[in-house]
């Protein structure tokens, strides 16, 4: 080896200049992940509470159809799936309600699952799509004739 190229890369060896911007583009990519992973966690809690609001609602308006006598099934459904409808935005995607109407112990339960909007991560990596769930559970108060929720 010359002499001249020997001490280039000796120079270039001993240089210090430079070196925060290599450790911070090899720490990028791993902040980033961590970053995109946070929006897509905050995304799913964000939407939970509003799908279970929208549960309980639900559950409370299928109930009164029992609570009046008026407890044809097809019909509770229907009020419970408009009633969550109603409460979710319009970019809601594959909503389901099921229904579970108990007659003798005077409770309409609600169960809604939908998919949320694709995360980040795994709209990038073409993962499976995520869903969120609710569960509520109204019934008449046998004192006071009321709908209350019970969960």
């Amino acid at each position: 080896m010359s002499s001249v190229l020997r001490a280039v890369l000796t120079r270039y060896a001993a240089c210090k200049r430079g070196s925060t911007a290599i450790l911070f583009a090899m720490i990028l990519p791993v902040l980033m992940l961590a970053i995109v992973g946070g929006l897509d966690t905050a995304i799913v809690y964000h939407q939970h509470p509003k799908l279970q609001g929208a549960t309980d609602s639900a559950a409370l308006s299928a109930a009164r159809g029992l609570q009046f006598g008026d407890g044809e099934t097809s019909r509770m459904k229907a009020v419970a799936l408009n009633t969550v409808k109603a409460h979710l935005s319009d970019k809601v995607q594959e909503l389901h309600v099921d229904l579970k109407v108990n007659r003798e112990a005077e409770t309409v339960e609600v169960r809604v699952d939908h998919r949320i909007m694709p995360p980040i991560i795994s709209g990038v990596f073409g993962t499976k799509t995520d869903r969120i769930y609710a569960r509520a559970t109204a019934r008449i108060s046998e004192e006071t004739r009321r709908i209350v929720l019970s969960n």
